[in-house]
């Protein structure tokens, strides 16, 4: 008798947690139906394509050398407005990561807008030096016109793109690092703290020897929090 009493309680004990389980399910669903279906993400439901993956890799204090002694970025001599570059196999690892989460899961095809970028941006530039004489900001902003303009006639519909920002402090154990990935609806590409709705960050540490592979940890961790919220925001919408 003891016997059945205690497997009914164990019966009933899990039963309640089951129960439980369900209706904390069906609250988050609800609140992510509220959240995700909301007007704030419409522009995000526009994207029909991905356009750019953007990484840079920089000292958390500036140019004081820390990513470069930790062999986390490469010094590119050819480019006349370029920076250091982070090292390829970090690159690739996004790309990765982005090309099986966010263009093959969602059926998104990729049109990587920097290929022959700099070649277009030199013959802008040379065309329109002028305007830099006259304001910055006028420079800029038709530039941005001209690539919105030259990528709507490619390929029409909505852009976007997915740009992952990492600062790293420190050349000696604990190695200190801040990492912030965000997805862009602009159609200008260009990424914003205070715009941003899908927008995540994260701190960490690791040893010398071991910050390459807890970078692309990190990096993999963010893009899938990215990638589910995209997600929700698809499947909540109207």
């Amino acid at each position: 008798m003891k016997r059945f009493f205690y497997f009914a309680f164990t019966a009933f004990l899990f039963s309640i947690v089951l129960l439980a389980g369900n209706l904390f399910a069906a609250d988050s669903e609800k609140s992510d139906k509220v959240l995700y279906g909301s007007d704030i993400y419409d522009d995000y439901r526009k994207i029909t394509y991905w356009a750019g993956v953007y990484l840079r890799i920089s000292d958390y204090h500036y140019n004081n050398g820390d990513v470069e002694d930790l062999k986390l970025v490469v010094k590119d001599k050819t480019k006349r407005f370029g920076r250091d570059n982070p090292r390829d196999d970090i690159k690739q690892h996004l790309m990765r990561e982005f090309k099986r989460l966010f263009v093959d899961d969602f059926k998104l095809p990729f049109h990587d807008d920097q290929v022959g970028y700099d070649d277009r941006f030199e013959k802008f530039f040379s065309e329109n030096r002028g305007l830099i004489g006259q304001s910055g900001s006028d420079f800029h902003e038709k530039w941005v016109a001209t690539e919105v303009a030259r990528r709507r006639a490619l390929y029409g519909g909505h852009p976007g793109s997915i740009s992952c920002n990492i600062k790293v402090k420190r050349r000696d154990f604990p190695v200190l690092y801040e990492i912030r990935c965000s997805i862009s609806a602009k159609e200008s590409l260009e990424h914003s703290q205070w715009y941003e709705r899908v927008e995540g960050e994260d701190l960490g540490f690791s040893s010398p020897e071991h910050i390459v592979g807890e970078l692309k940890t990190a990096i993999t961790e963010m893009l899938k929090a990215k990638s589910l919220e995209f997600s929700k925001i698809k499947k909540y919408g109207r």
